[in-house]
């Protein structure tokens, strides 16, 4: 998760695909990163555990994500849904995926290695 957050995907996320007025809660950016945290954790991509999951780890993602906000109910299937749907928009994810390439790009171009750039 913290290689996530390093490589500032909650941000551009959020930026590429902006919360609704009447988003409440966790970013999606970040719910994403926690959810993919989840996916990576348990090799199981199904949206229903991942709420149940969260409940049970909620001071450590708090810490993690530096969200004290952080609540178990940010991951519901409806929310998550959701967001699988604004990702689902090619136009917006093209722009997303670019800028995050570059990043990493860049990043590997100026230490020469992995293990010092944005993923290491």
């Amino acid at each position: 998760m913290a290689s996530l957050e390093k490589s500032s995907l909650s941000e551009l996320l959020t930026k590429h695909f902006p919360d609704h007025g009447n988003w409440q809660g966790l970013s999606g950016g970040k719910i994403t990163v926690v959810f993919l945290s989840q996916v990576l954790s348990n090799n199981d991509h199904r949206l229903s555990p991942v709420e149940q999951w969260v409940s049970e780890r909620l001071h450590t993602l708090r810490y993690l994500v530096k969200d004290p906000k952080l609540e178990a109910r940010d991951f519901n299937d409806e929310r998550l849904g959701a967001l699988a749907d604004k990702y689902s928009q090619d136009a917006p994810w093209y722009d997303f995926e670019s800028e995050y390439n570059q990043g990493l790009l860049l990043d590997f171009g100026q230490n020469g290695n992995w293990e010092t750039g944005k993923l290491g």
